[in-house]
């Protein structure tokens, strides 16, 4: 919750999402908490791999450099809710054949 506070304030006057939609802000963040909490736990309770991964996602403004930061918004917002629940889907497709298995 803090994370989507800090991330909200993004959309102030003066700051980099300012006058940007706050509807694919809040996908987005819903997305990469989803993604996040999946790499930690599956890495070990790694801050480093979380971490490097926040870094490689906010490289992708820099990629994105040929859309209008209100395209970049939405695709981000539909990249990461995708992946998210690609994520969640492969995670209890494991989970469903590892009961199997000890069934």
């Amino acid at each position: 919750m803090l994370w989507g506070l800090v991330h909200l304030a993004l959309h102030l006057p003066g700051r980099p999402n300012d006058g940007l939609p706050g509807v694919p802000t809040v996908f987005q963040l819903i997305g990469l908490s989803v993604l996040i909490t999946w790499f930690f736990i599956q890495g070990g309770k790694s801050v480093v791999l979380t971490s490097l991964f926040h870094a490689a996602q906010s490289f992708f403004v820099i990629v994105n450099d040929g859309i209008t930061l209100s395209q970049q918004v939405w695709l981000m917002a539909a990249v990461w809710s995708a992946a998210a629940v690609m994520v969640v889907i492969a995670s209890r497709s494991m989970q469903g054949s590892a009961r199997q298995k000890l069934g």
